[in-house]
């Protein structure tokens, strides 16, 4: 098991429990734990974790007696379920892997890897986007500010282009927020390897997007496998936002697709986010 404390990015809670529940036979939410303290210096009682009991011992002296429920949450049932499923080898590690292991890799199997994840400077700049409103006064307060040569720190010109297209930018940073986010992680150990990722909005843990940018752990179940010689169009990374037309991408420079599509070549999969951490 590798790490048992993490800080999460994103986890998937449902497919969490789903998974939990076919691993132990049931669903256990909750502990009950009762805790004795002894006079005489010995402790005594009970706990049960899961379909577990423990049970400890008791002398005859007088004491007090504890005892209250332990609620699961987000994160325990994930440590639960990752310790079960690497217990039981329904986790495959890919730290290591040539394109041999690679080739073996199943539909539905479960994957642990640790992965570079790089948020597209569109996305970033959405993500900034959604929020320069809030910065517009801050700006506009400079603006009143001289430098050295009593010119205007912000361009007053510049400022008011900017509030100008700001409502435009918005509401395409709008429009890519309303639909999951579309990214592809990079084996760290070897970049050729990748994985197509789709997040669900909800389920992203931090607050800015570009927190995701970076080394992380990924536990993924693969969805489907990119064949060899057969590029895969796997999402988009602005997949409301309206794609240029034939006249403003050749007007852009851009005489092919929209420049939004993710495709993904051999050797690479679709995988099902589970939990993306560090």
């Amino acid at each position: 098991m590798v790490g048992r404390l993490r800080i999460f990015l994103y986890r998937d809670d449902a497919i969490v429990s789903q998974f939990l529940e076919q691993l132990e036979g049931g669903l256990f939410d909750e502990e009950n734990i009762r805790r004795q303290a002894a006079n005489g210096g010995s402790v005594g009682g009970g706990v049960t974790v899961g379909p577990v009991d423990v049970k400890g011992s008791r002398n005859r002296s007088t004491g007090e007696e504890t005892e209250f429920n332990l609620r699961q949450t987000g994160p325990s049932r994930f440590s639960r379920f990752h310790e079960l499923a690497t217990a039981s080898d329904d986790v495959q590690p890919l730290d290591a892997i040539d394109e041999a292991i690679w080739d073996q890799l199943e539909t539905g199997e479960v994957i642990d890897a640790r992965v570079m994840i790089d948020i597209p400077d569109i996305l970033k700049s959405l993500d900034f986007a959604s929020r320069a409103s809030e910065l517009i006064p801050f700006f506009e307060a400079f603006g009143s500010m001289r430098g050295e040569d009593d010119k205007p720190l912000v361009d007053p010109e510049e400022m008011r282009t900017v509030k100008r297209q700001l409502p435009v930018v918005e509401q395409a940073a709008a429009l890519a927020e309303d639909a999951p986010l579309s990214l592809v992680a990079s084996l760290a150990s070897d970049p050729k390897f990748k994985f197509g990722v789709r997040l669900k909005r909800d389920n992203i843990q931090v607050d800015s997007i570009q927190d995701l940018d970076g080394e992380a752990r990924l536990v993924a179940s693969i969805q489907s496998k990119v064949l060899r010689g057969k590029p895969t169009q796997v999402g988009q990374l602005l997949p409301n936002v309206p794609a240029q037309n034939r006249a403003q991408r050749r007007r852009s420079g851009d005489g092919g697709g929209s420049t939004t599509n993710i495709t993904l070549r051999y050797p690479a999969a679709v995988v099902a986010p589970i939990a993306i951490f560090r």
